[in-house]
């Protein structure tokens, strides 16, 4: 099963986050994201093997450095593969693309390479809304997400890996305030 070095946001974010699952559930769009158990997140890293005492150790390390972040998100995007996948879509930063970097430095372990779209270079920042969607559903997705407020701020205040899917959280460390 593959694993994934994550972010996930404090308790407000979250909650926003799974309003708008919800909202996507009670209209029959989709409920493929719930479904899975997956808490609202940012991926930040996967991987086809991950021996997870050696990455927990590597991230109790370095993980102190990191600081909580504010993500900034101005719109939705999709991505197409072969179904659409929605997402909220953060803006790209310094401080995000130097975080993500962080990560994937101080995670060279012996468990391999992340996945390609996932490494520094070819990351799109995003946080998942609705998968495997056909074109009437996206359609619908998107009228939905029309009515969203932007901007939206996401926080994101602990850093984690989890196993999927169904997803099995491993283990989660708080970040510290900036």
């Amino acid at each position: 099963m593959p694993y994934a070095v994550v972010t996930y946001f404090d308790p407000p974010t979250e909650r926003a986050v799974r309003a708008i699952w919800d909202d996507l559930a009670a209209r029959g769009i989709s409920r493929d994201v719930p479904a899975a158990q997956i808490r609202p997140h940012i991926t930040l890293a996967v991987y086809d093997d991950l021996d997870c005492l050696p990455c927990e150790e590597h991230l109790a390390v370095f993980q102190p450095a990191l600081q909580k972040l504010k993500i900034r998100v101005d719109h939705v995007g999709v991505f197409f593969n072969p179904r659409a996948v929605l997402f909220l879509a953060p803006s790209v930063t310094m401080p995000l693309l130097e975080f993500h970097a962080q990560v994937h430095t101080n995670l060279e372990i012996p468990s391999g390479k992340s996945w390609k779209i996932y490494r520094p270079g070819h990351w799109v920042p995003h946080c998942t809304l609705a998968i495997d969607l056909e074109t009437g559903k996206l359609e619908k997705a998107m009228t939905l997400c029309a009515q969203l407020k932007f901007p939206m701020i996401l926080r994101a205040d602990s850093l984690g890996a989890v196993e999927f899917v169904p997803a099995d959280d491993l283990f989660q460390h708080d970040l510290k305030n900036s």
